[in-house]
């Protein structure tokens, strides 16, 4: 399971620094901070360079943590209900 999502994010890694990556960045603006794991390589990415504002970071962590509440949520009402315990 580990090496999914570890070949998930170097996908993701190398897209960042082909040119479609830039491409990506360039026609989603600012925009591209709300989507949850493509907002942290592009910060990775800012940090890196010394290009990030104390905004982005702020951004960032909000919109990844909320998506991770919102998902820890989901899967406890989803495993509160007994049909799916017992199937």
């Amino acid at each position: 399971r580990c090496s999914i999502i570890l070949l998930f994010l170097a996908v993701c890694s190398i897209v960042k620094m082909m040119p479609i990556g830039t491409d990506i960045m360039v026609s989603l603006g600012k925009f591209y901070i709300f989507i949850p794991i493509i907002n942290s390589i592009f910060l990775l990415d800012d940090v890196i360079q010394c290009s990030y504002s104390a905004m982005d970071i702020i951004l960032t962590l909000a919109v990844n943590l909320l998506v991770a509440f919102g998902l820890i949520f989901c899967t406890s009402r989803l495993f509160d209900n007994e049909k799916v315990m017992q199937s």
